[in-house]
């Protein structure tokens, strides 16, 4: 429920021009792409510089990357692909995968994706059918993993930005401040530059 309004929510906001909630899907969707995945190590590349090109998430052990896009064009992908080889990437990993987050699901036609498959060939493992997955492909990888790791994503994405169980702390707190500000001067005790 969590992910299907952040879905919504990001395709309302990016149909209005707004990218802001894009970058908050890397770190959100780190921990669950971690078990999805079986790349325990997988961690946000963008932590190494501002924008890295062509990937978001990198395990080094497995070699494992992640795109992760709102943008649902083919284009975008044969674009990563291209510049993830010509920057010669496929030497240091050796899968790159696909996120799409998307309010509509993308249709790929059978000449794109063997294009793909012919762009990576000899070069980098790529399935268009297991490297590009979308939102009813993750919620179907997650249905098939044990009942532990089901549940251990749940919790995950419960408690985060999205999710019920998310207590936004930096709210409680400003507000629970500002309560005492107006306490202290009702009671007549409010120094600003001492209380402050």
């Amino acid at each position: 429920k969590a992910l299907g309004r952040l879905r919504y929510e990001i395709g309302l906001e990016n149909a209005a021009g707004y990218l802001s909630q894009n970058k908050l899907l890397e770190n959100l969707l780190l921990p669950v792409f971690r078990i999805v995945f079986g790349a325990p190590g997988l961690r946000n590349a963008n932590g190494d510089a501002i924008n890295t090109a062509h990937i978001d998430l990198v395990d080094d052990k497995t070699g494992l990357t992640v795109q992760i896009t709102t943008d649902r064009q083919a284009a975008k992908i044969t674009e990563t692909l291209t510049g993830f080889l010509r920057a010669k990437k496929h030497r240091r990993y050796r899968r790159l995968k696909f996120f799409v987050f998307a309010a509509h699901p993308a249709n790929y036609q059978k000449r794109t994706t063997t294009g793909w498959a012919g762009l990576c060939k000899g070069k980098l493992k790529f399935s268009p059918s297991e490297d590009v997955l979308q939102f009813e492909g993750l919620f179907q990888r997650i249905s098939n993993l044990d009942h532990a790791k089901v549940v251990q994503i749940r919790h995950i994405i419960a408690q985060s930005v999205v999710g019920e169980e998310y207590v936004d702390v930096a709210t409680a707190i400003a507000g629970k401040a500002q309560r005492q500000v107006e306490e202290e001067k009702r009671s007549g005790k409010y120094i600003p530059d001492i209380f402050v």
